[in-house]
């Protein structure tokens, strides 16, 4: 398995872009697969060894630029996240639904790093530091 940066910033977080955590289920991890009978995902608990294997895949992706996954290591993690039971046979669309979502991810990866850094933008002069005190008309005496 590839080894996770250790000083790298997470670019992205495949965790919470793929919906790995069931929040149907307070959170926790489930299958990822959908159940049409159930019109809903899938309630199935995940293998703690597969759960940890899918969870350390994502986190090594989350330091890579989304555009860097492949197809090999989708599919793993789709193996590990489906339920044996019932949604092995959805590896596929989930492979498939998960490169719309990492399509969406770098652009948005990319958007963020167009956007230069603006300067803080001149003020015109007198307009610097001024409060309504200082502009309010003084009488013949210099009172306000």
């Amino acid at each position: 398995m590839p080894s996770i940066p250790s000083s790298s910033e997470a670019r992205w977080d495949p965790i919470k872009a793929f919906s790995i955590h069931n929040h149907e289920k307070g959170g926790a991890v489930s299958c990822v697969g959908w159940a049409p009978s159930k019109r809903r995902r899938c309630q199935n608990p995940i293998a703690a060894q597969n759960r940890s294997a899918a969870e350390y895949l994502l986190k090594d992706m989350s330091y890579r630029d989304p555009n860097t996954v492949t197809d090999a290591t989708l599919e793993m993690i789709a193996g590990y996240s489906l339920c044996r039971a019932y949604h092995q046979n959805q590896k596929a669309e989930m492979v498939r639904n998960w490169k719309n979502v990492i399509t969406g991810e770098q652009r948005a990866l990319d958007r963020s790093r167009a956007q230069p850094s603006r300067p803080l933008e001149r003020l015109p002069r007198g307009a610097r530091g001024t409060s309504k005190s200082r502009h309010r008309r003084k009488d013949s005496k210099g009172r306000d």
